[in-house]
């Protein structure tokens, strides 16, 4: 029982530091785009691109 108890729980620790990992490189990647975005056609622009999306 110990055992198990302890990879479940290591799991759950991998998992999470994975979604922050992943929520870092997301979020940068957004960051980049946006600012490519912003120079490219304006300041509006972002907004405009999210609804065309949507």
């Amino acid at each position: 029982m110990k055992k198990s108890k302890k990879s479940s729980k290591t799991k759950a620790i991998t998992l999470f530091l994975v979604l922050i990992v992943l929520g870092l490189i997301s979020f940068s990647f957004f960051k980049i785009t946006k600012e490519l975005l912003d120079k490219e056609l304006g300041q509006n622009s972002l907004i405009e691109v999210v609804y065309k999306a949507y």
